[in-house]
């Protein structure tokens, strides 16, 4: 058990002197609204349920937004068609469904041709998403 902790420990530090002097590009999260999609769409895959579930909520405000709404939806919606992956699909549709019990309009006929795979999951997802 003591040879781990020291490995452990050897690795973490030698990862501390590799980036003491790493030098990261700037960046201005809140001068484009696409970073900060980018960075919501990255936190909704995260492995961690929570950031998952925030980063859900927070693009279904975007949604209610009137201000964001119109990018939000086409940022989902490109994701959306471009997704083969059920997984990935159902997690996409959180966002929406959170929208959705909010009173955001987004019909099935509007919504179903950017899934382009479906699967039963899709599909009780979809249902457990209607008024």
């Amino acid at each position: 058990r003591g040879t781990a902790v020291e490995l452990i420990t050897a690795g973490v530090e030698r990862l501390i002197e590799l980036m003491a002097n790493l030098e990261l590009t700037p960046i201005f999260w809140t001068r484009e609204e696409s970073n900060v999609l980018s960075a919501l769409f990255t936190r909704l895959f995260h492995v961690h349920p929570e950031v998952r579930s925030r980063a859900a909520q927070s693009l279904g405000e975007l949604l209610l937004n009137h201000e964001t709404s119109e990018p939000t939806r086409r940022e989902l919606e490109s994701r959306l068609s471009a997704c083969r992956l059920e997984s990935q699909l159902i997690t996409l549709l959180y966002p929406i469904a959170y929208a959705r019990r909010q009173g955001y309009a987004w019909p099935d006929s509007e919504l179903v041709p950017h899934l382009k795979e479906r699967c039963s999951a899709l599909d009780l997802v979809l249902g457990s998403m209607k008024p």
